[in-house]
């Protein structure tokens, strides 16, 4: 806005809508950008008059607010936040403003198993206005197989007699999702074994053999 004249500026909304007061106390509120003309008379002599000039501009649009938008990826494919990947998994940042980025995350691998509770890859930008965001997504890793330790019971078997095998199957990252043991034969005697496996949540599979005697 510009005054052509002594008069004040009273206040600016958020529109840009402009209240003045002139020096001859009238108040004035001008809703719209533009220019406003008053003309009005000394009083002295006839046909005497002074115009004040008012130019009003909208308030500039301030500059868009600061995001930053974080993505990864597992084996080439997108990586869902919280989901669990049996391969490293890299994170990226991609950074924006209305005005420079001074500084945005660099990308970011995690490869080592996190354990259960994953853990939360973060990331912090700032532009030339001091402003910042943060964004961040949860990554979990589970990498390593489960550990099985079978047991066949009794030993040693009857022929023809009931048997228990047990995978005895443990996992310290994504726990267990399936175990199971092969069908014992006892139907004749002899040293015989027998297969046992198990899978994790993340997909990890384990095989072990165990033994009997029937």
């Amino acid at each position: 806005w510009r005054l052509f004249d002594d008069g004040s500026l009273l206040a600016v909304n958020s529109h840009g809508v402009v209240t003045i007061r002139l020096n001859d106390g009238r108040v004035l509120t001008l809703p719209n950008p533009g220019t406003a003309y008053l003309i009005h008379a000394d009083g002295k002599v006839e046909g005497h008059a002074a115009r004040t000039e008012v130019i009003v501009q909208a308030q500039p649009t301030p500059p868009a607010a600061p995001t930053i938008a974080v993505t990864a990826r597992t084996a080439g494919a997108d990586y869902l936040e919280g989901a669990w990947s049996t391969t490293p998994v890299t994170v990226s940042f991609t950074c924006t403003s209305g005005v420079t980025v001074l500084s945005c995350p660099a990308a970011e691998t995690v490869s080592a198993d996190t354990g259960s509770a994953g853990i939360s890859v973060s990331g912090t930008m700032t532009d030339f206005l001091g402003r910042s965001a943060s964004a961040s997504i949860l990554v979990r890793i589970d990498a390593t197989a489960p550990q099985l330790a079978p047991t066949v019971t009794p030993s040693p078997i009857k022929v023809g007699g009931s048997v228990v095998a047990e995978p005895n199957a443990s996992d310290a990252g994504s726990g267990i999702a399936t175990s199971s043991c092969a069908a014992p034969d006892t139907s004749a005697p002899g040293n015989k074994t027998l297969e046992c496996s198990a899978a994790d949540a993340a997909g990890n599979q384990a095989h072990a053999t165990a033994s009997y005697v029937v």
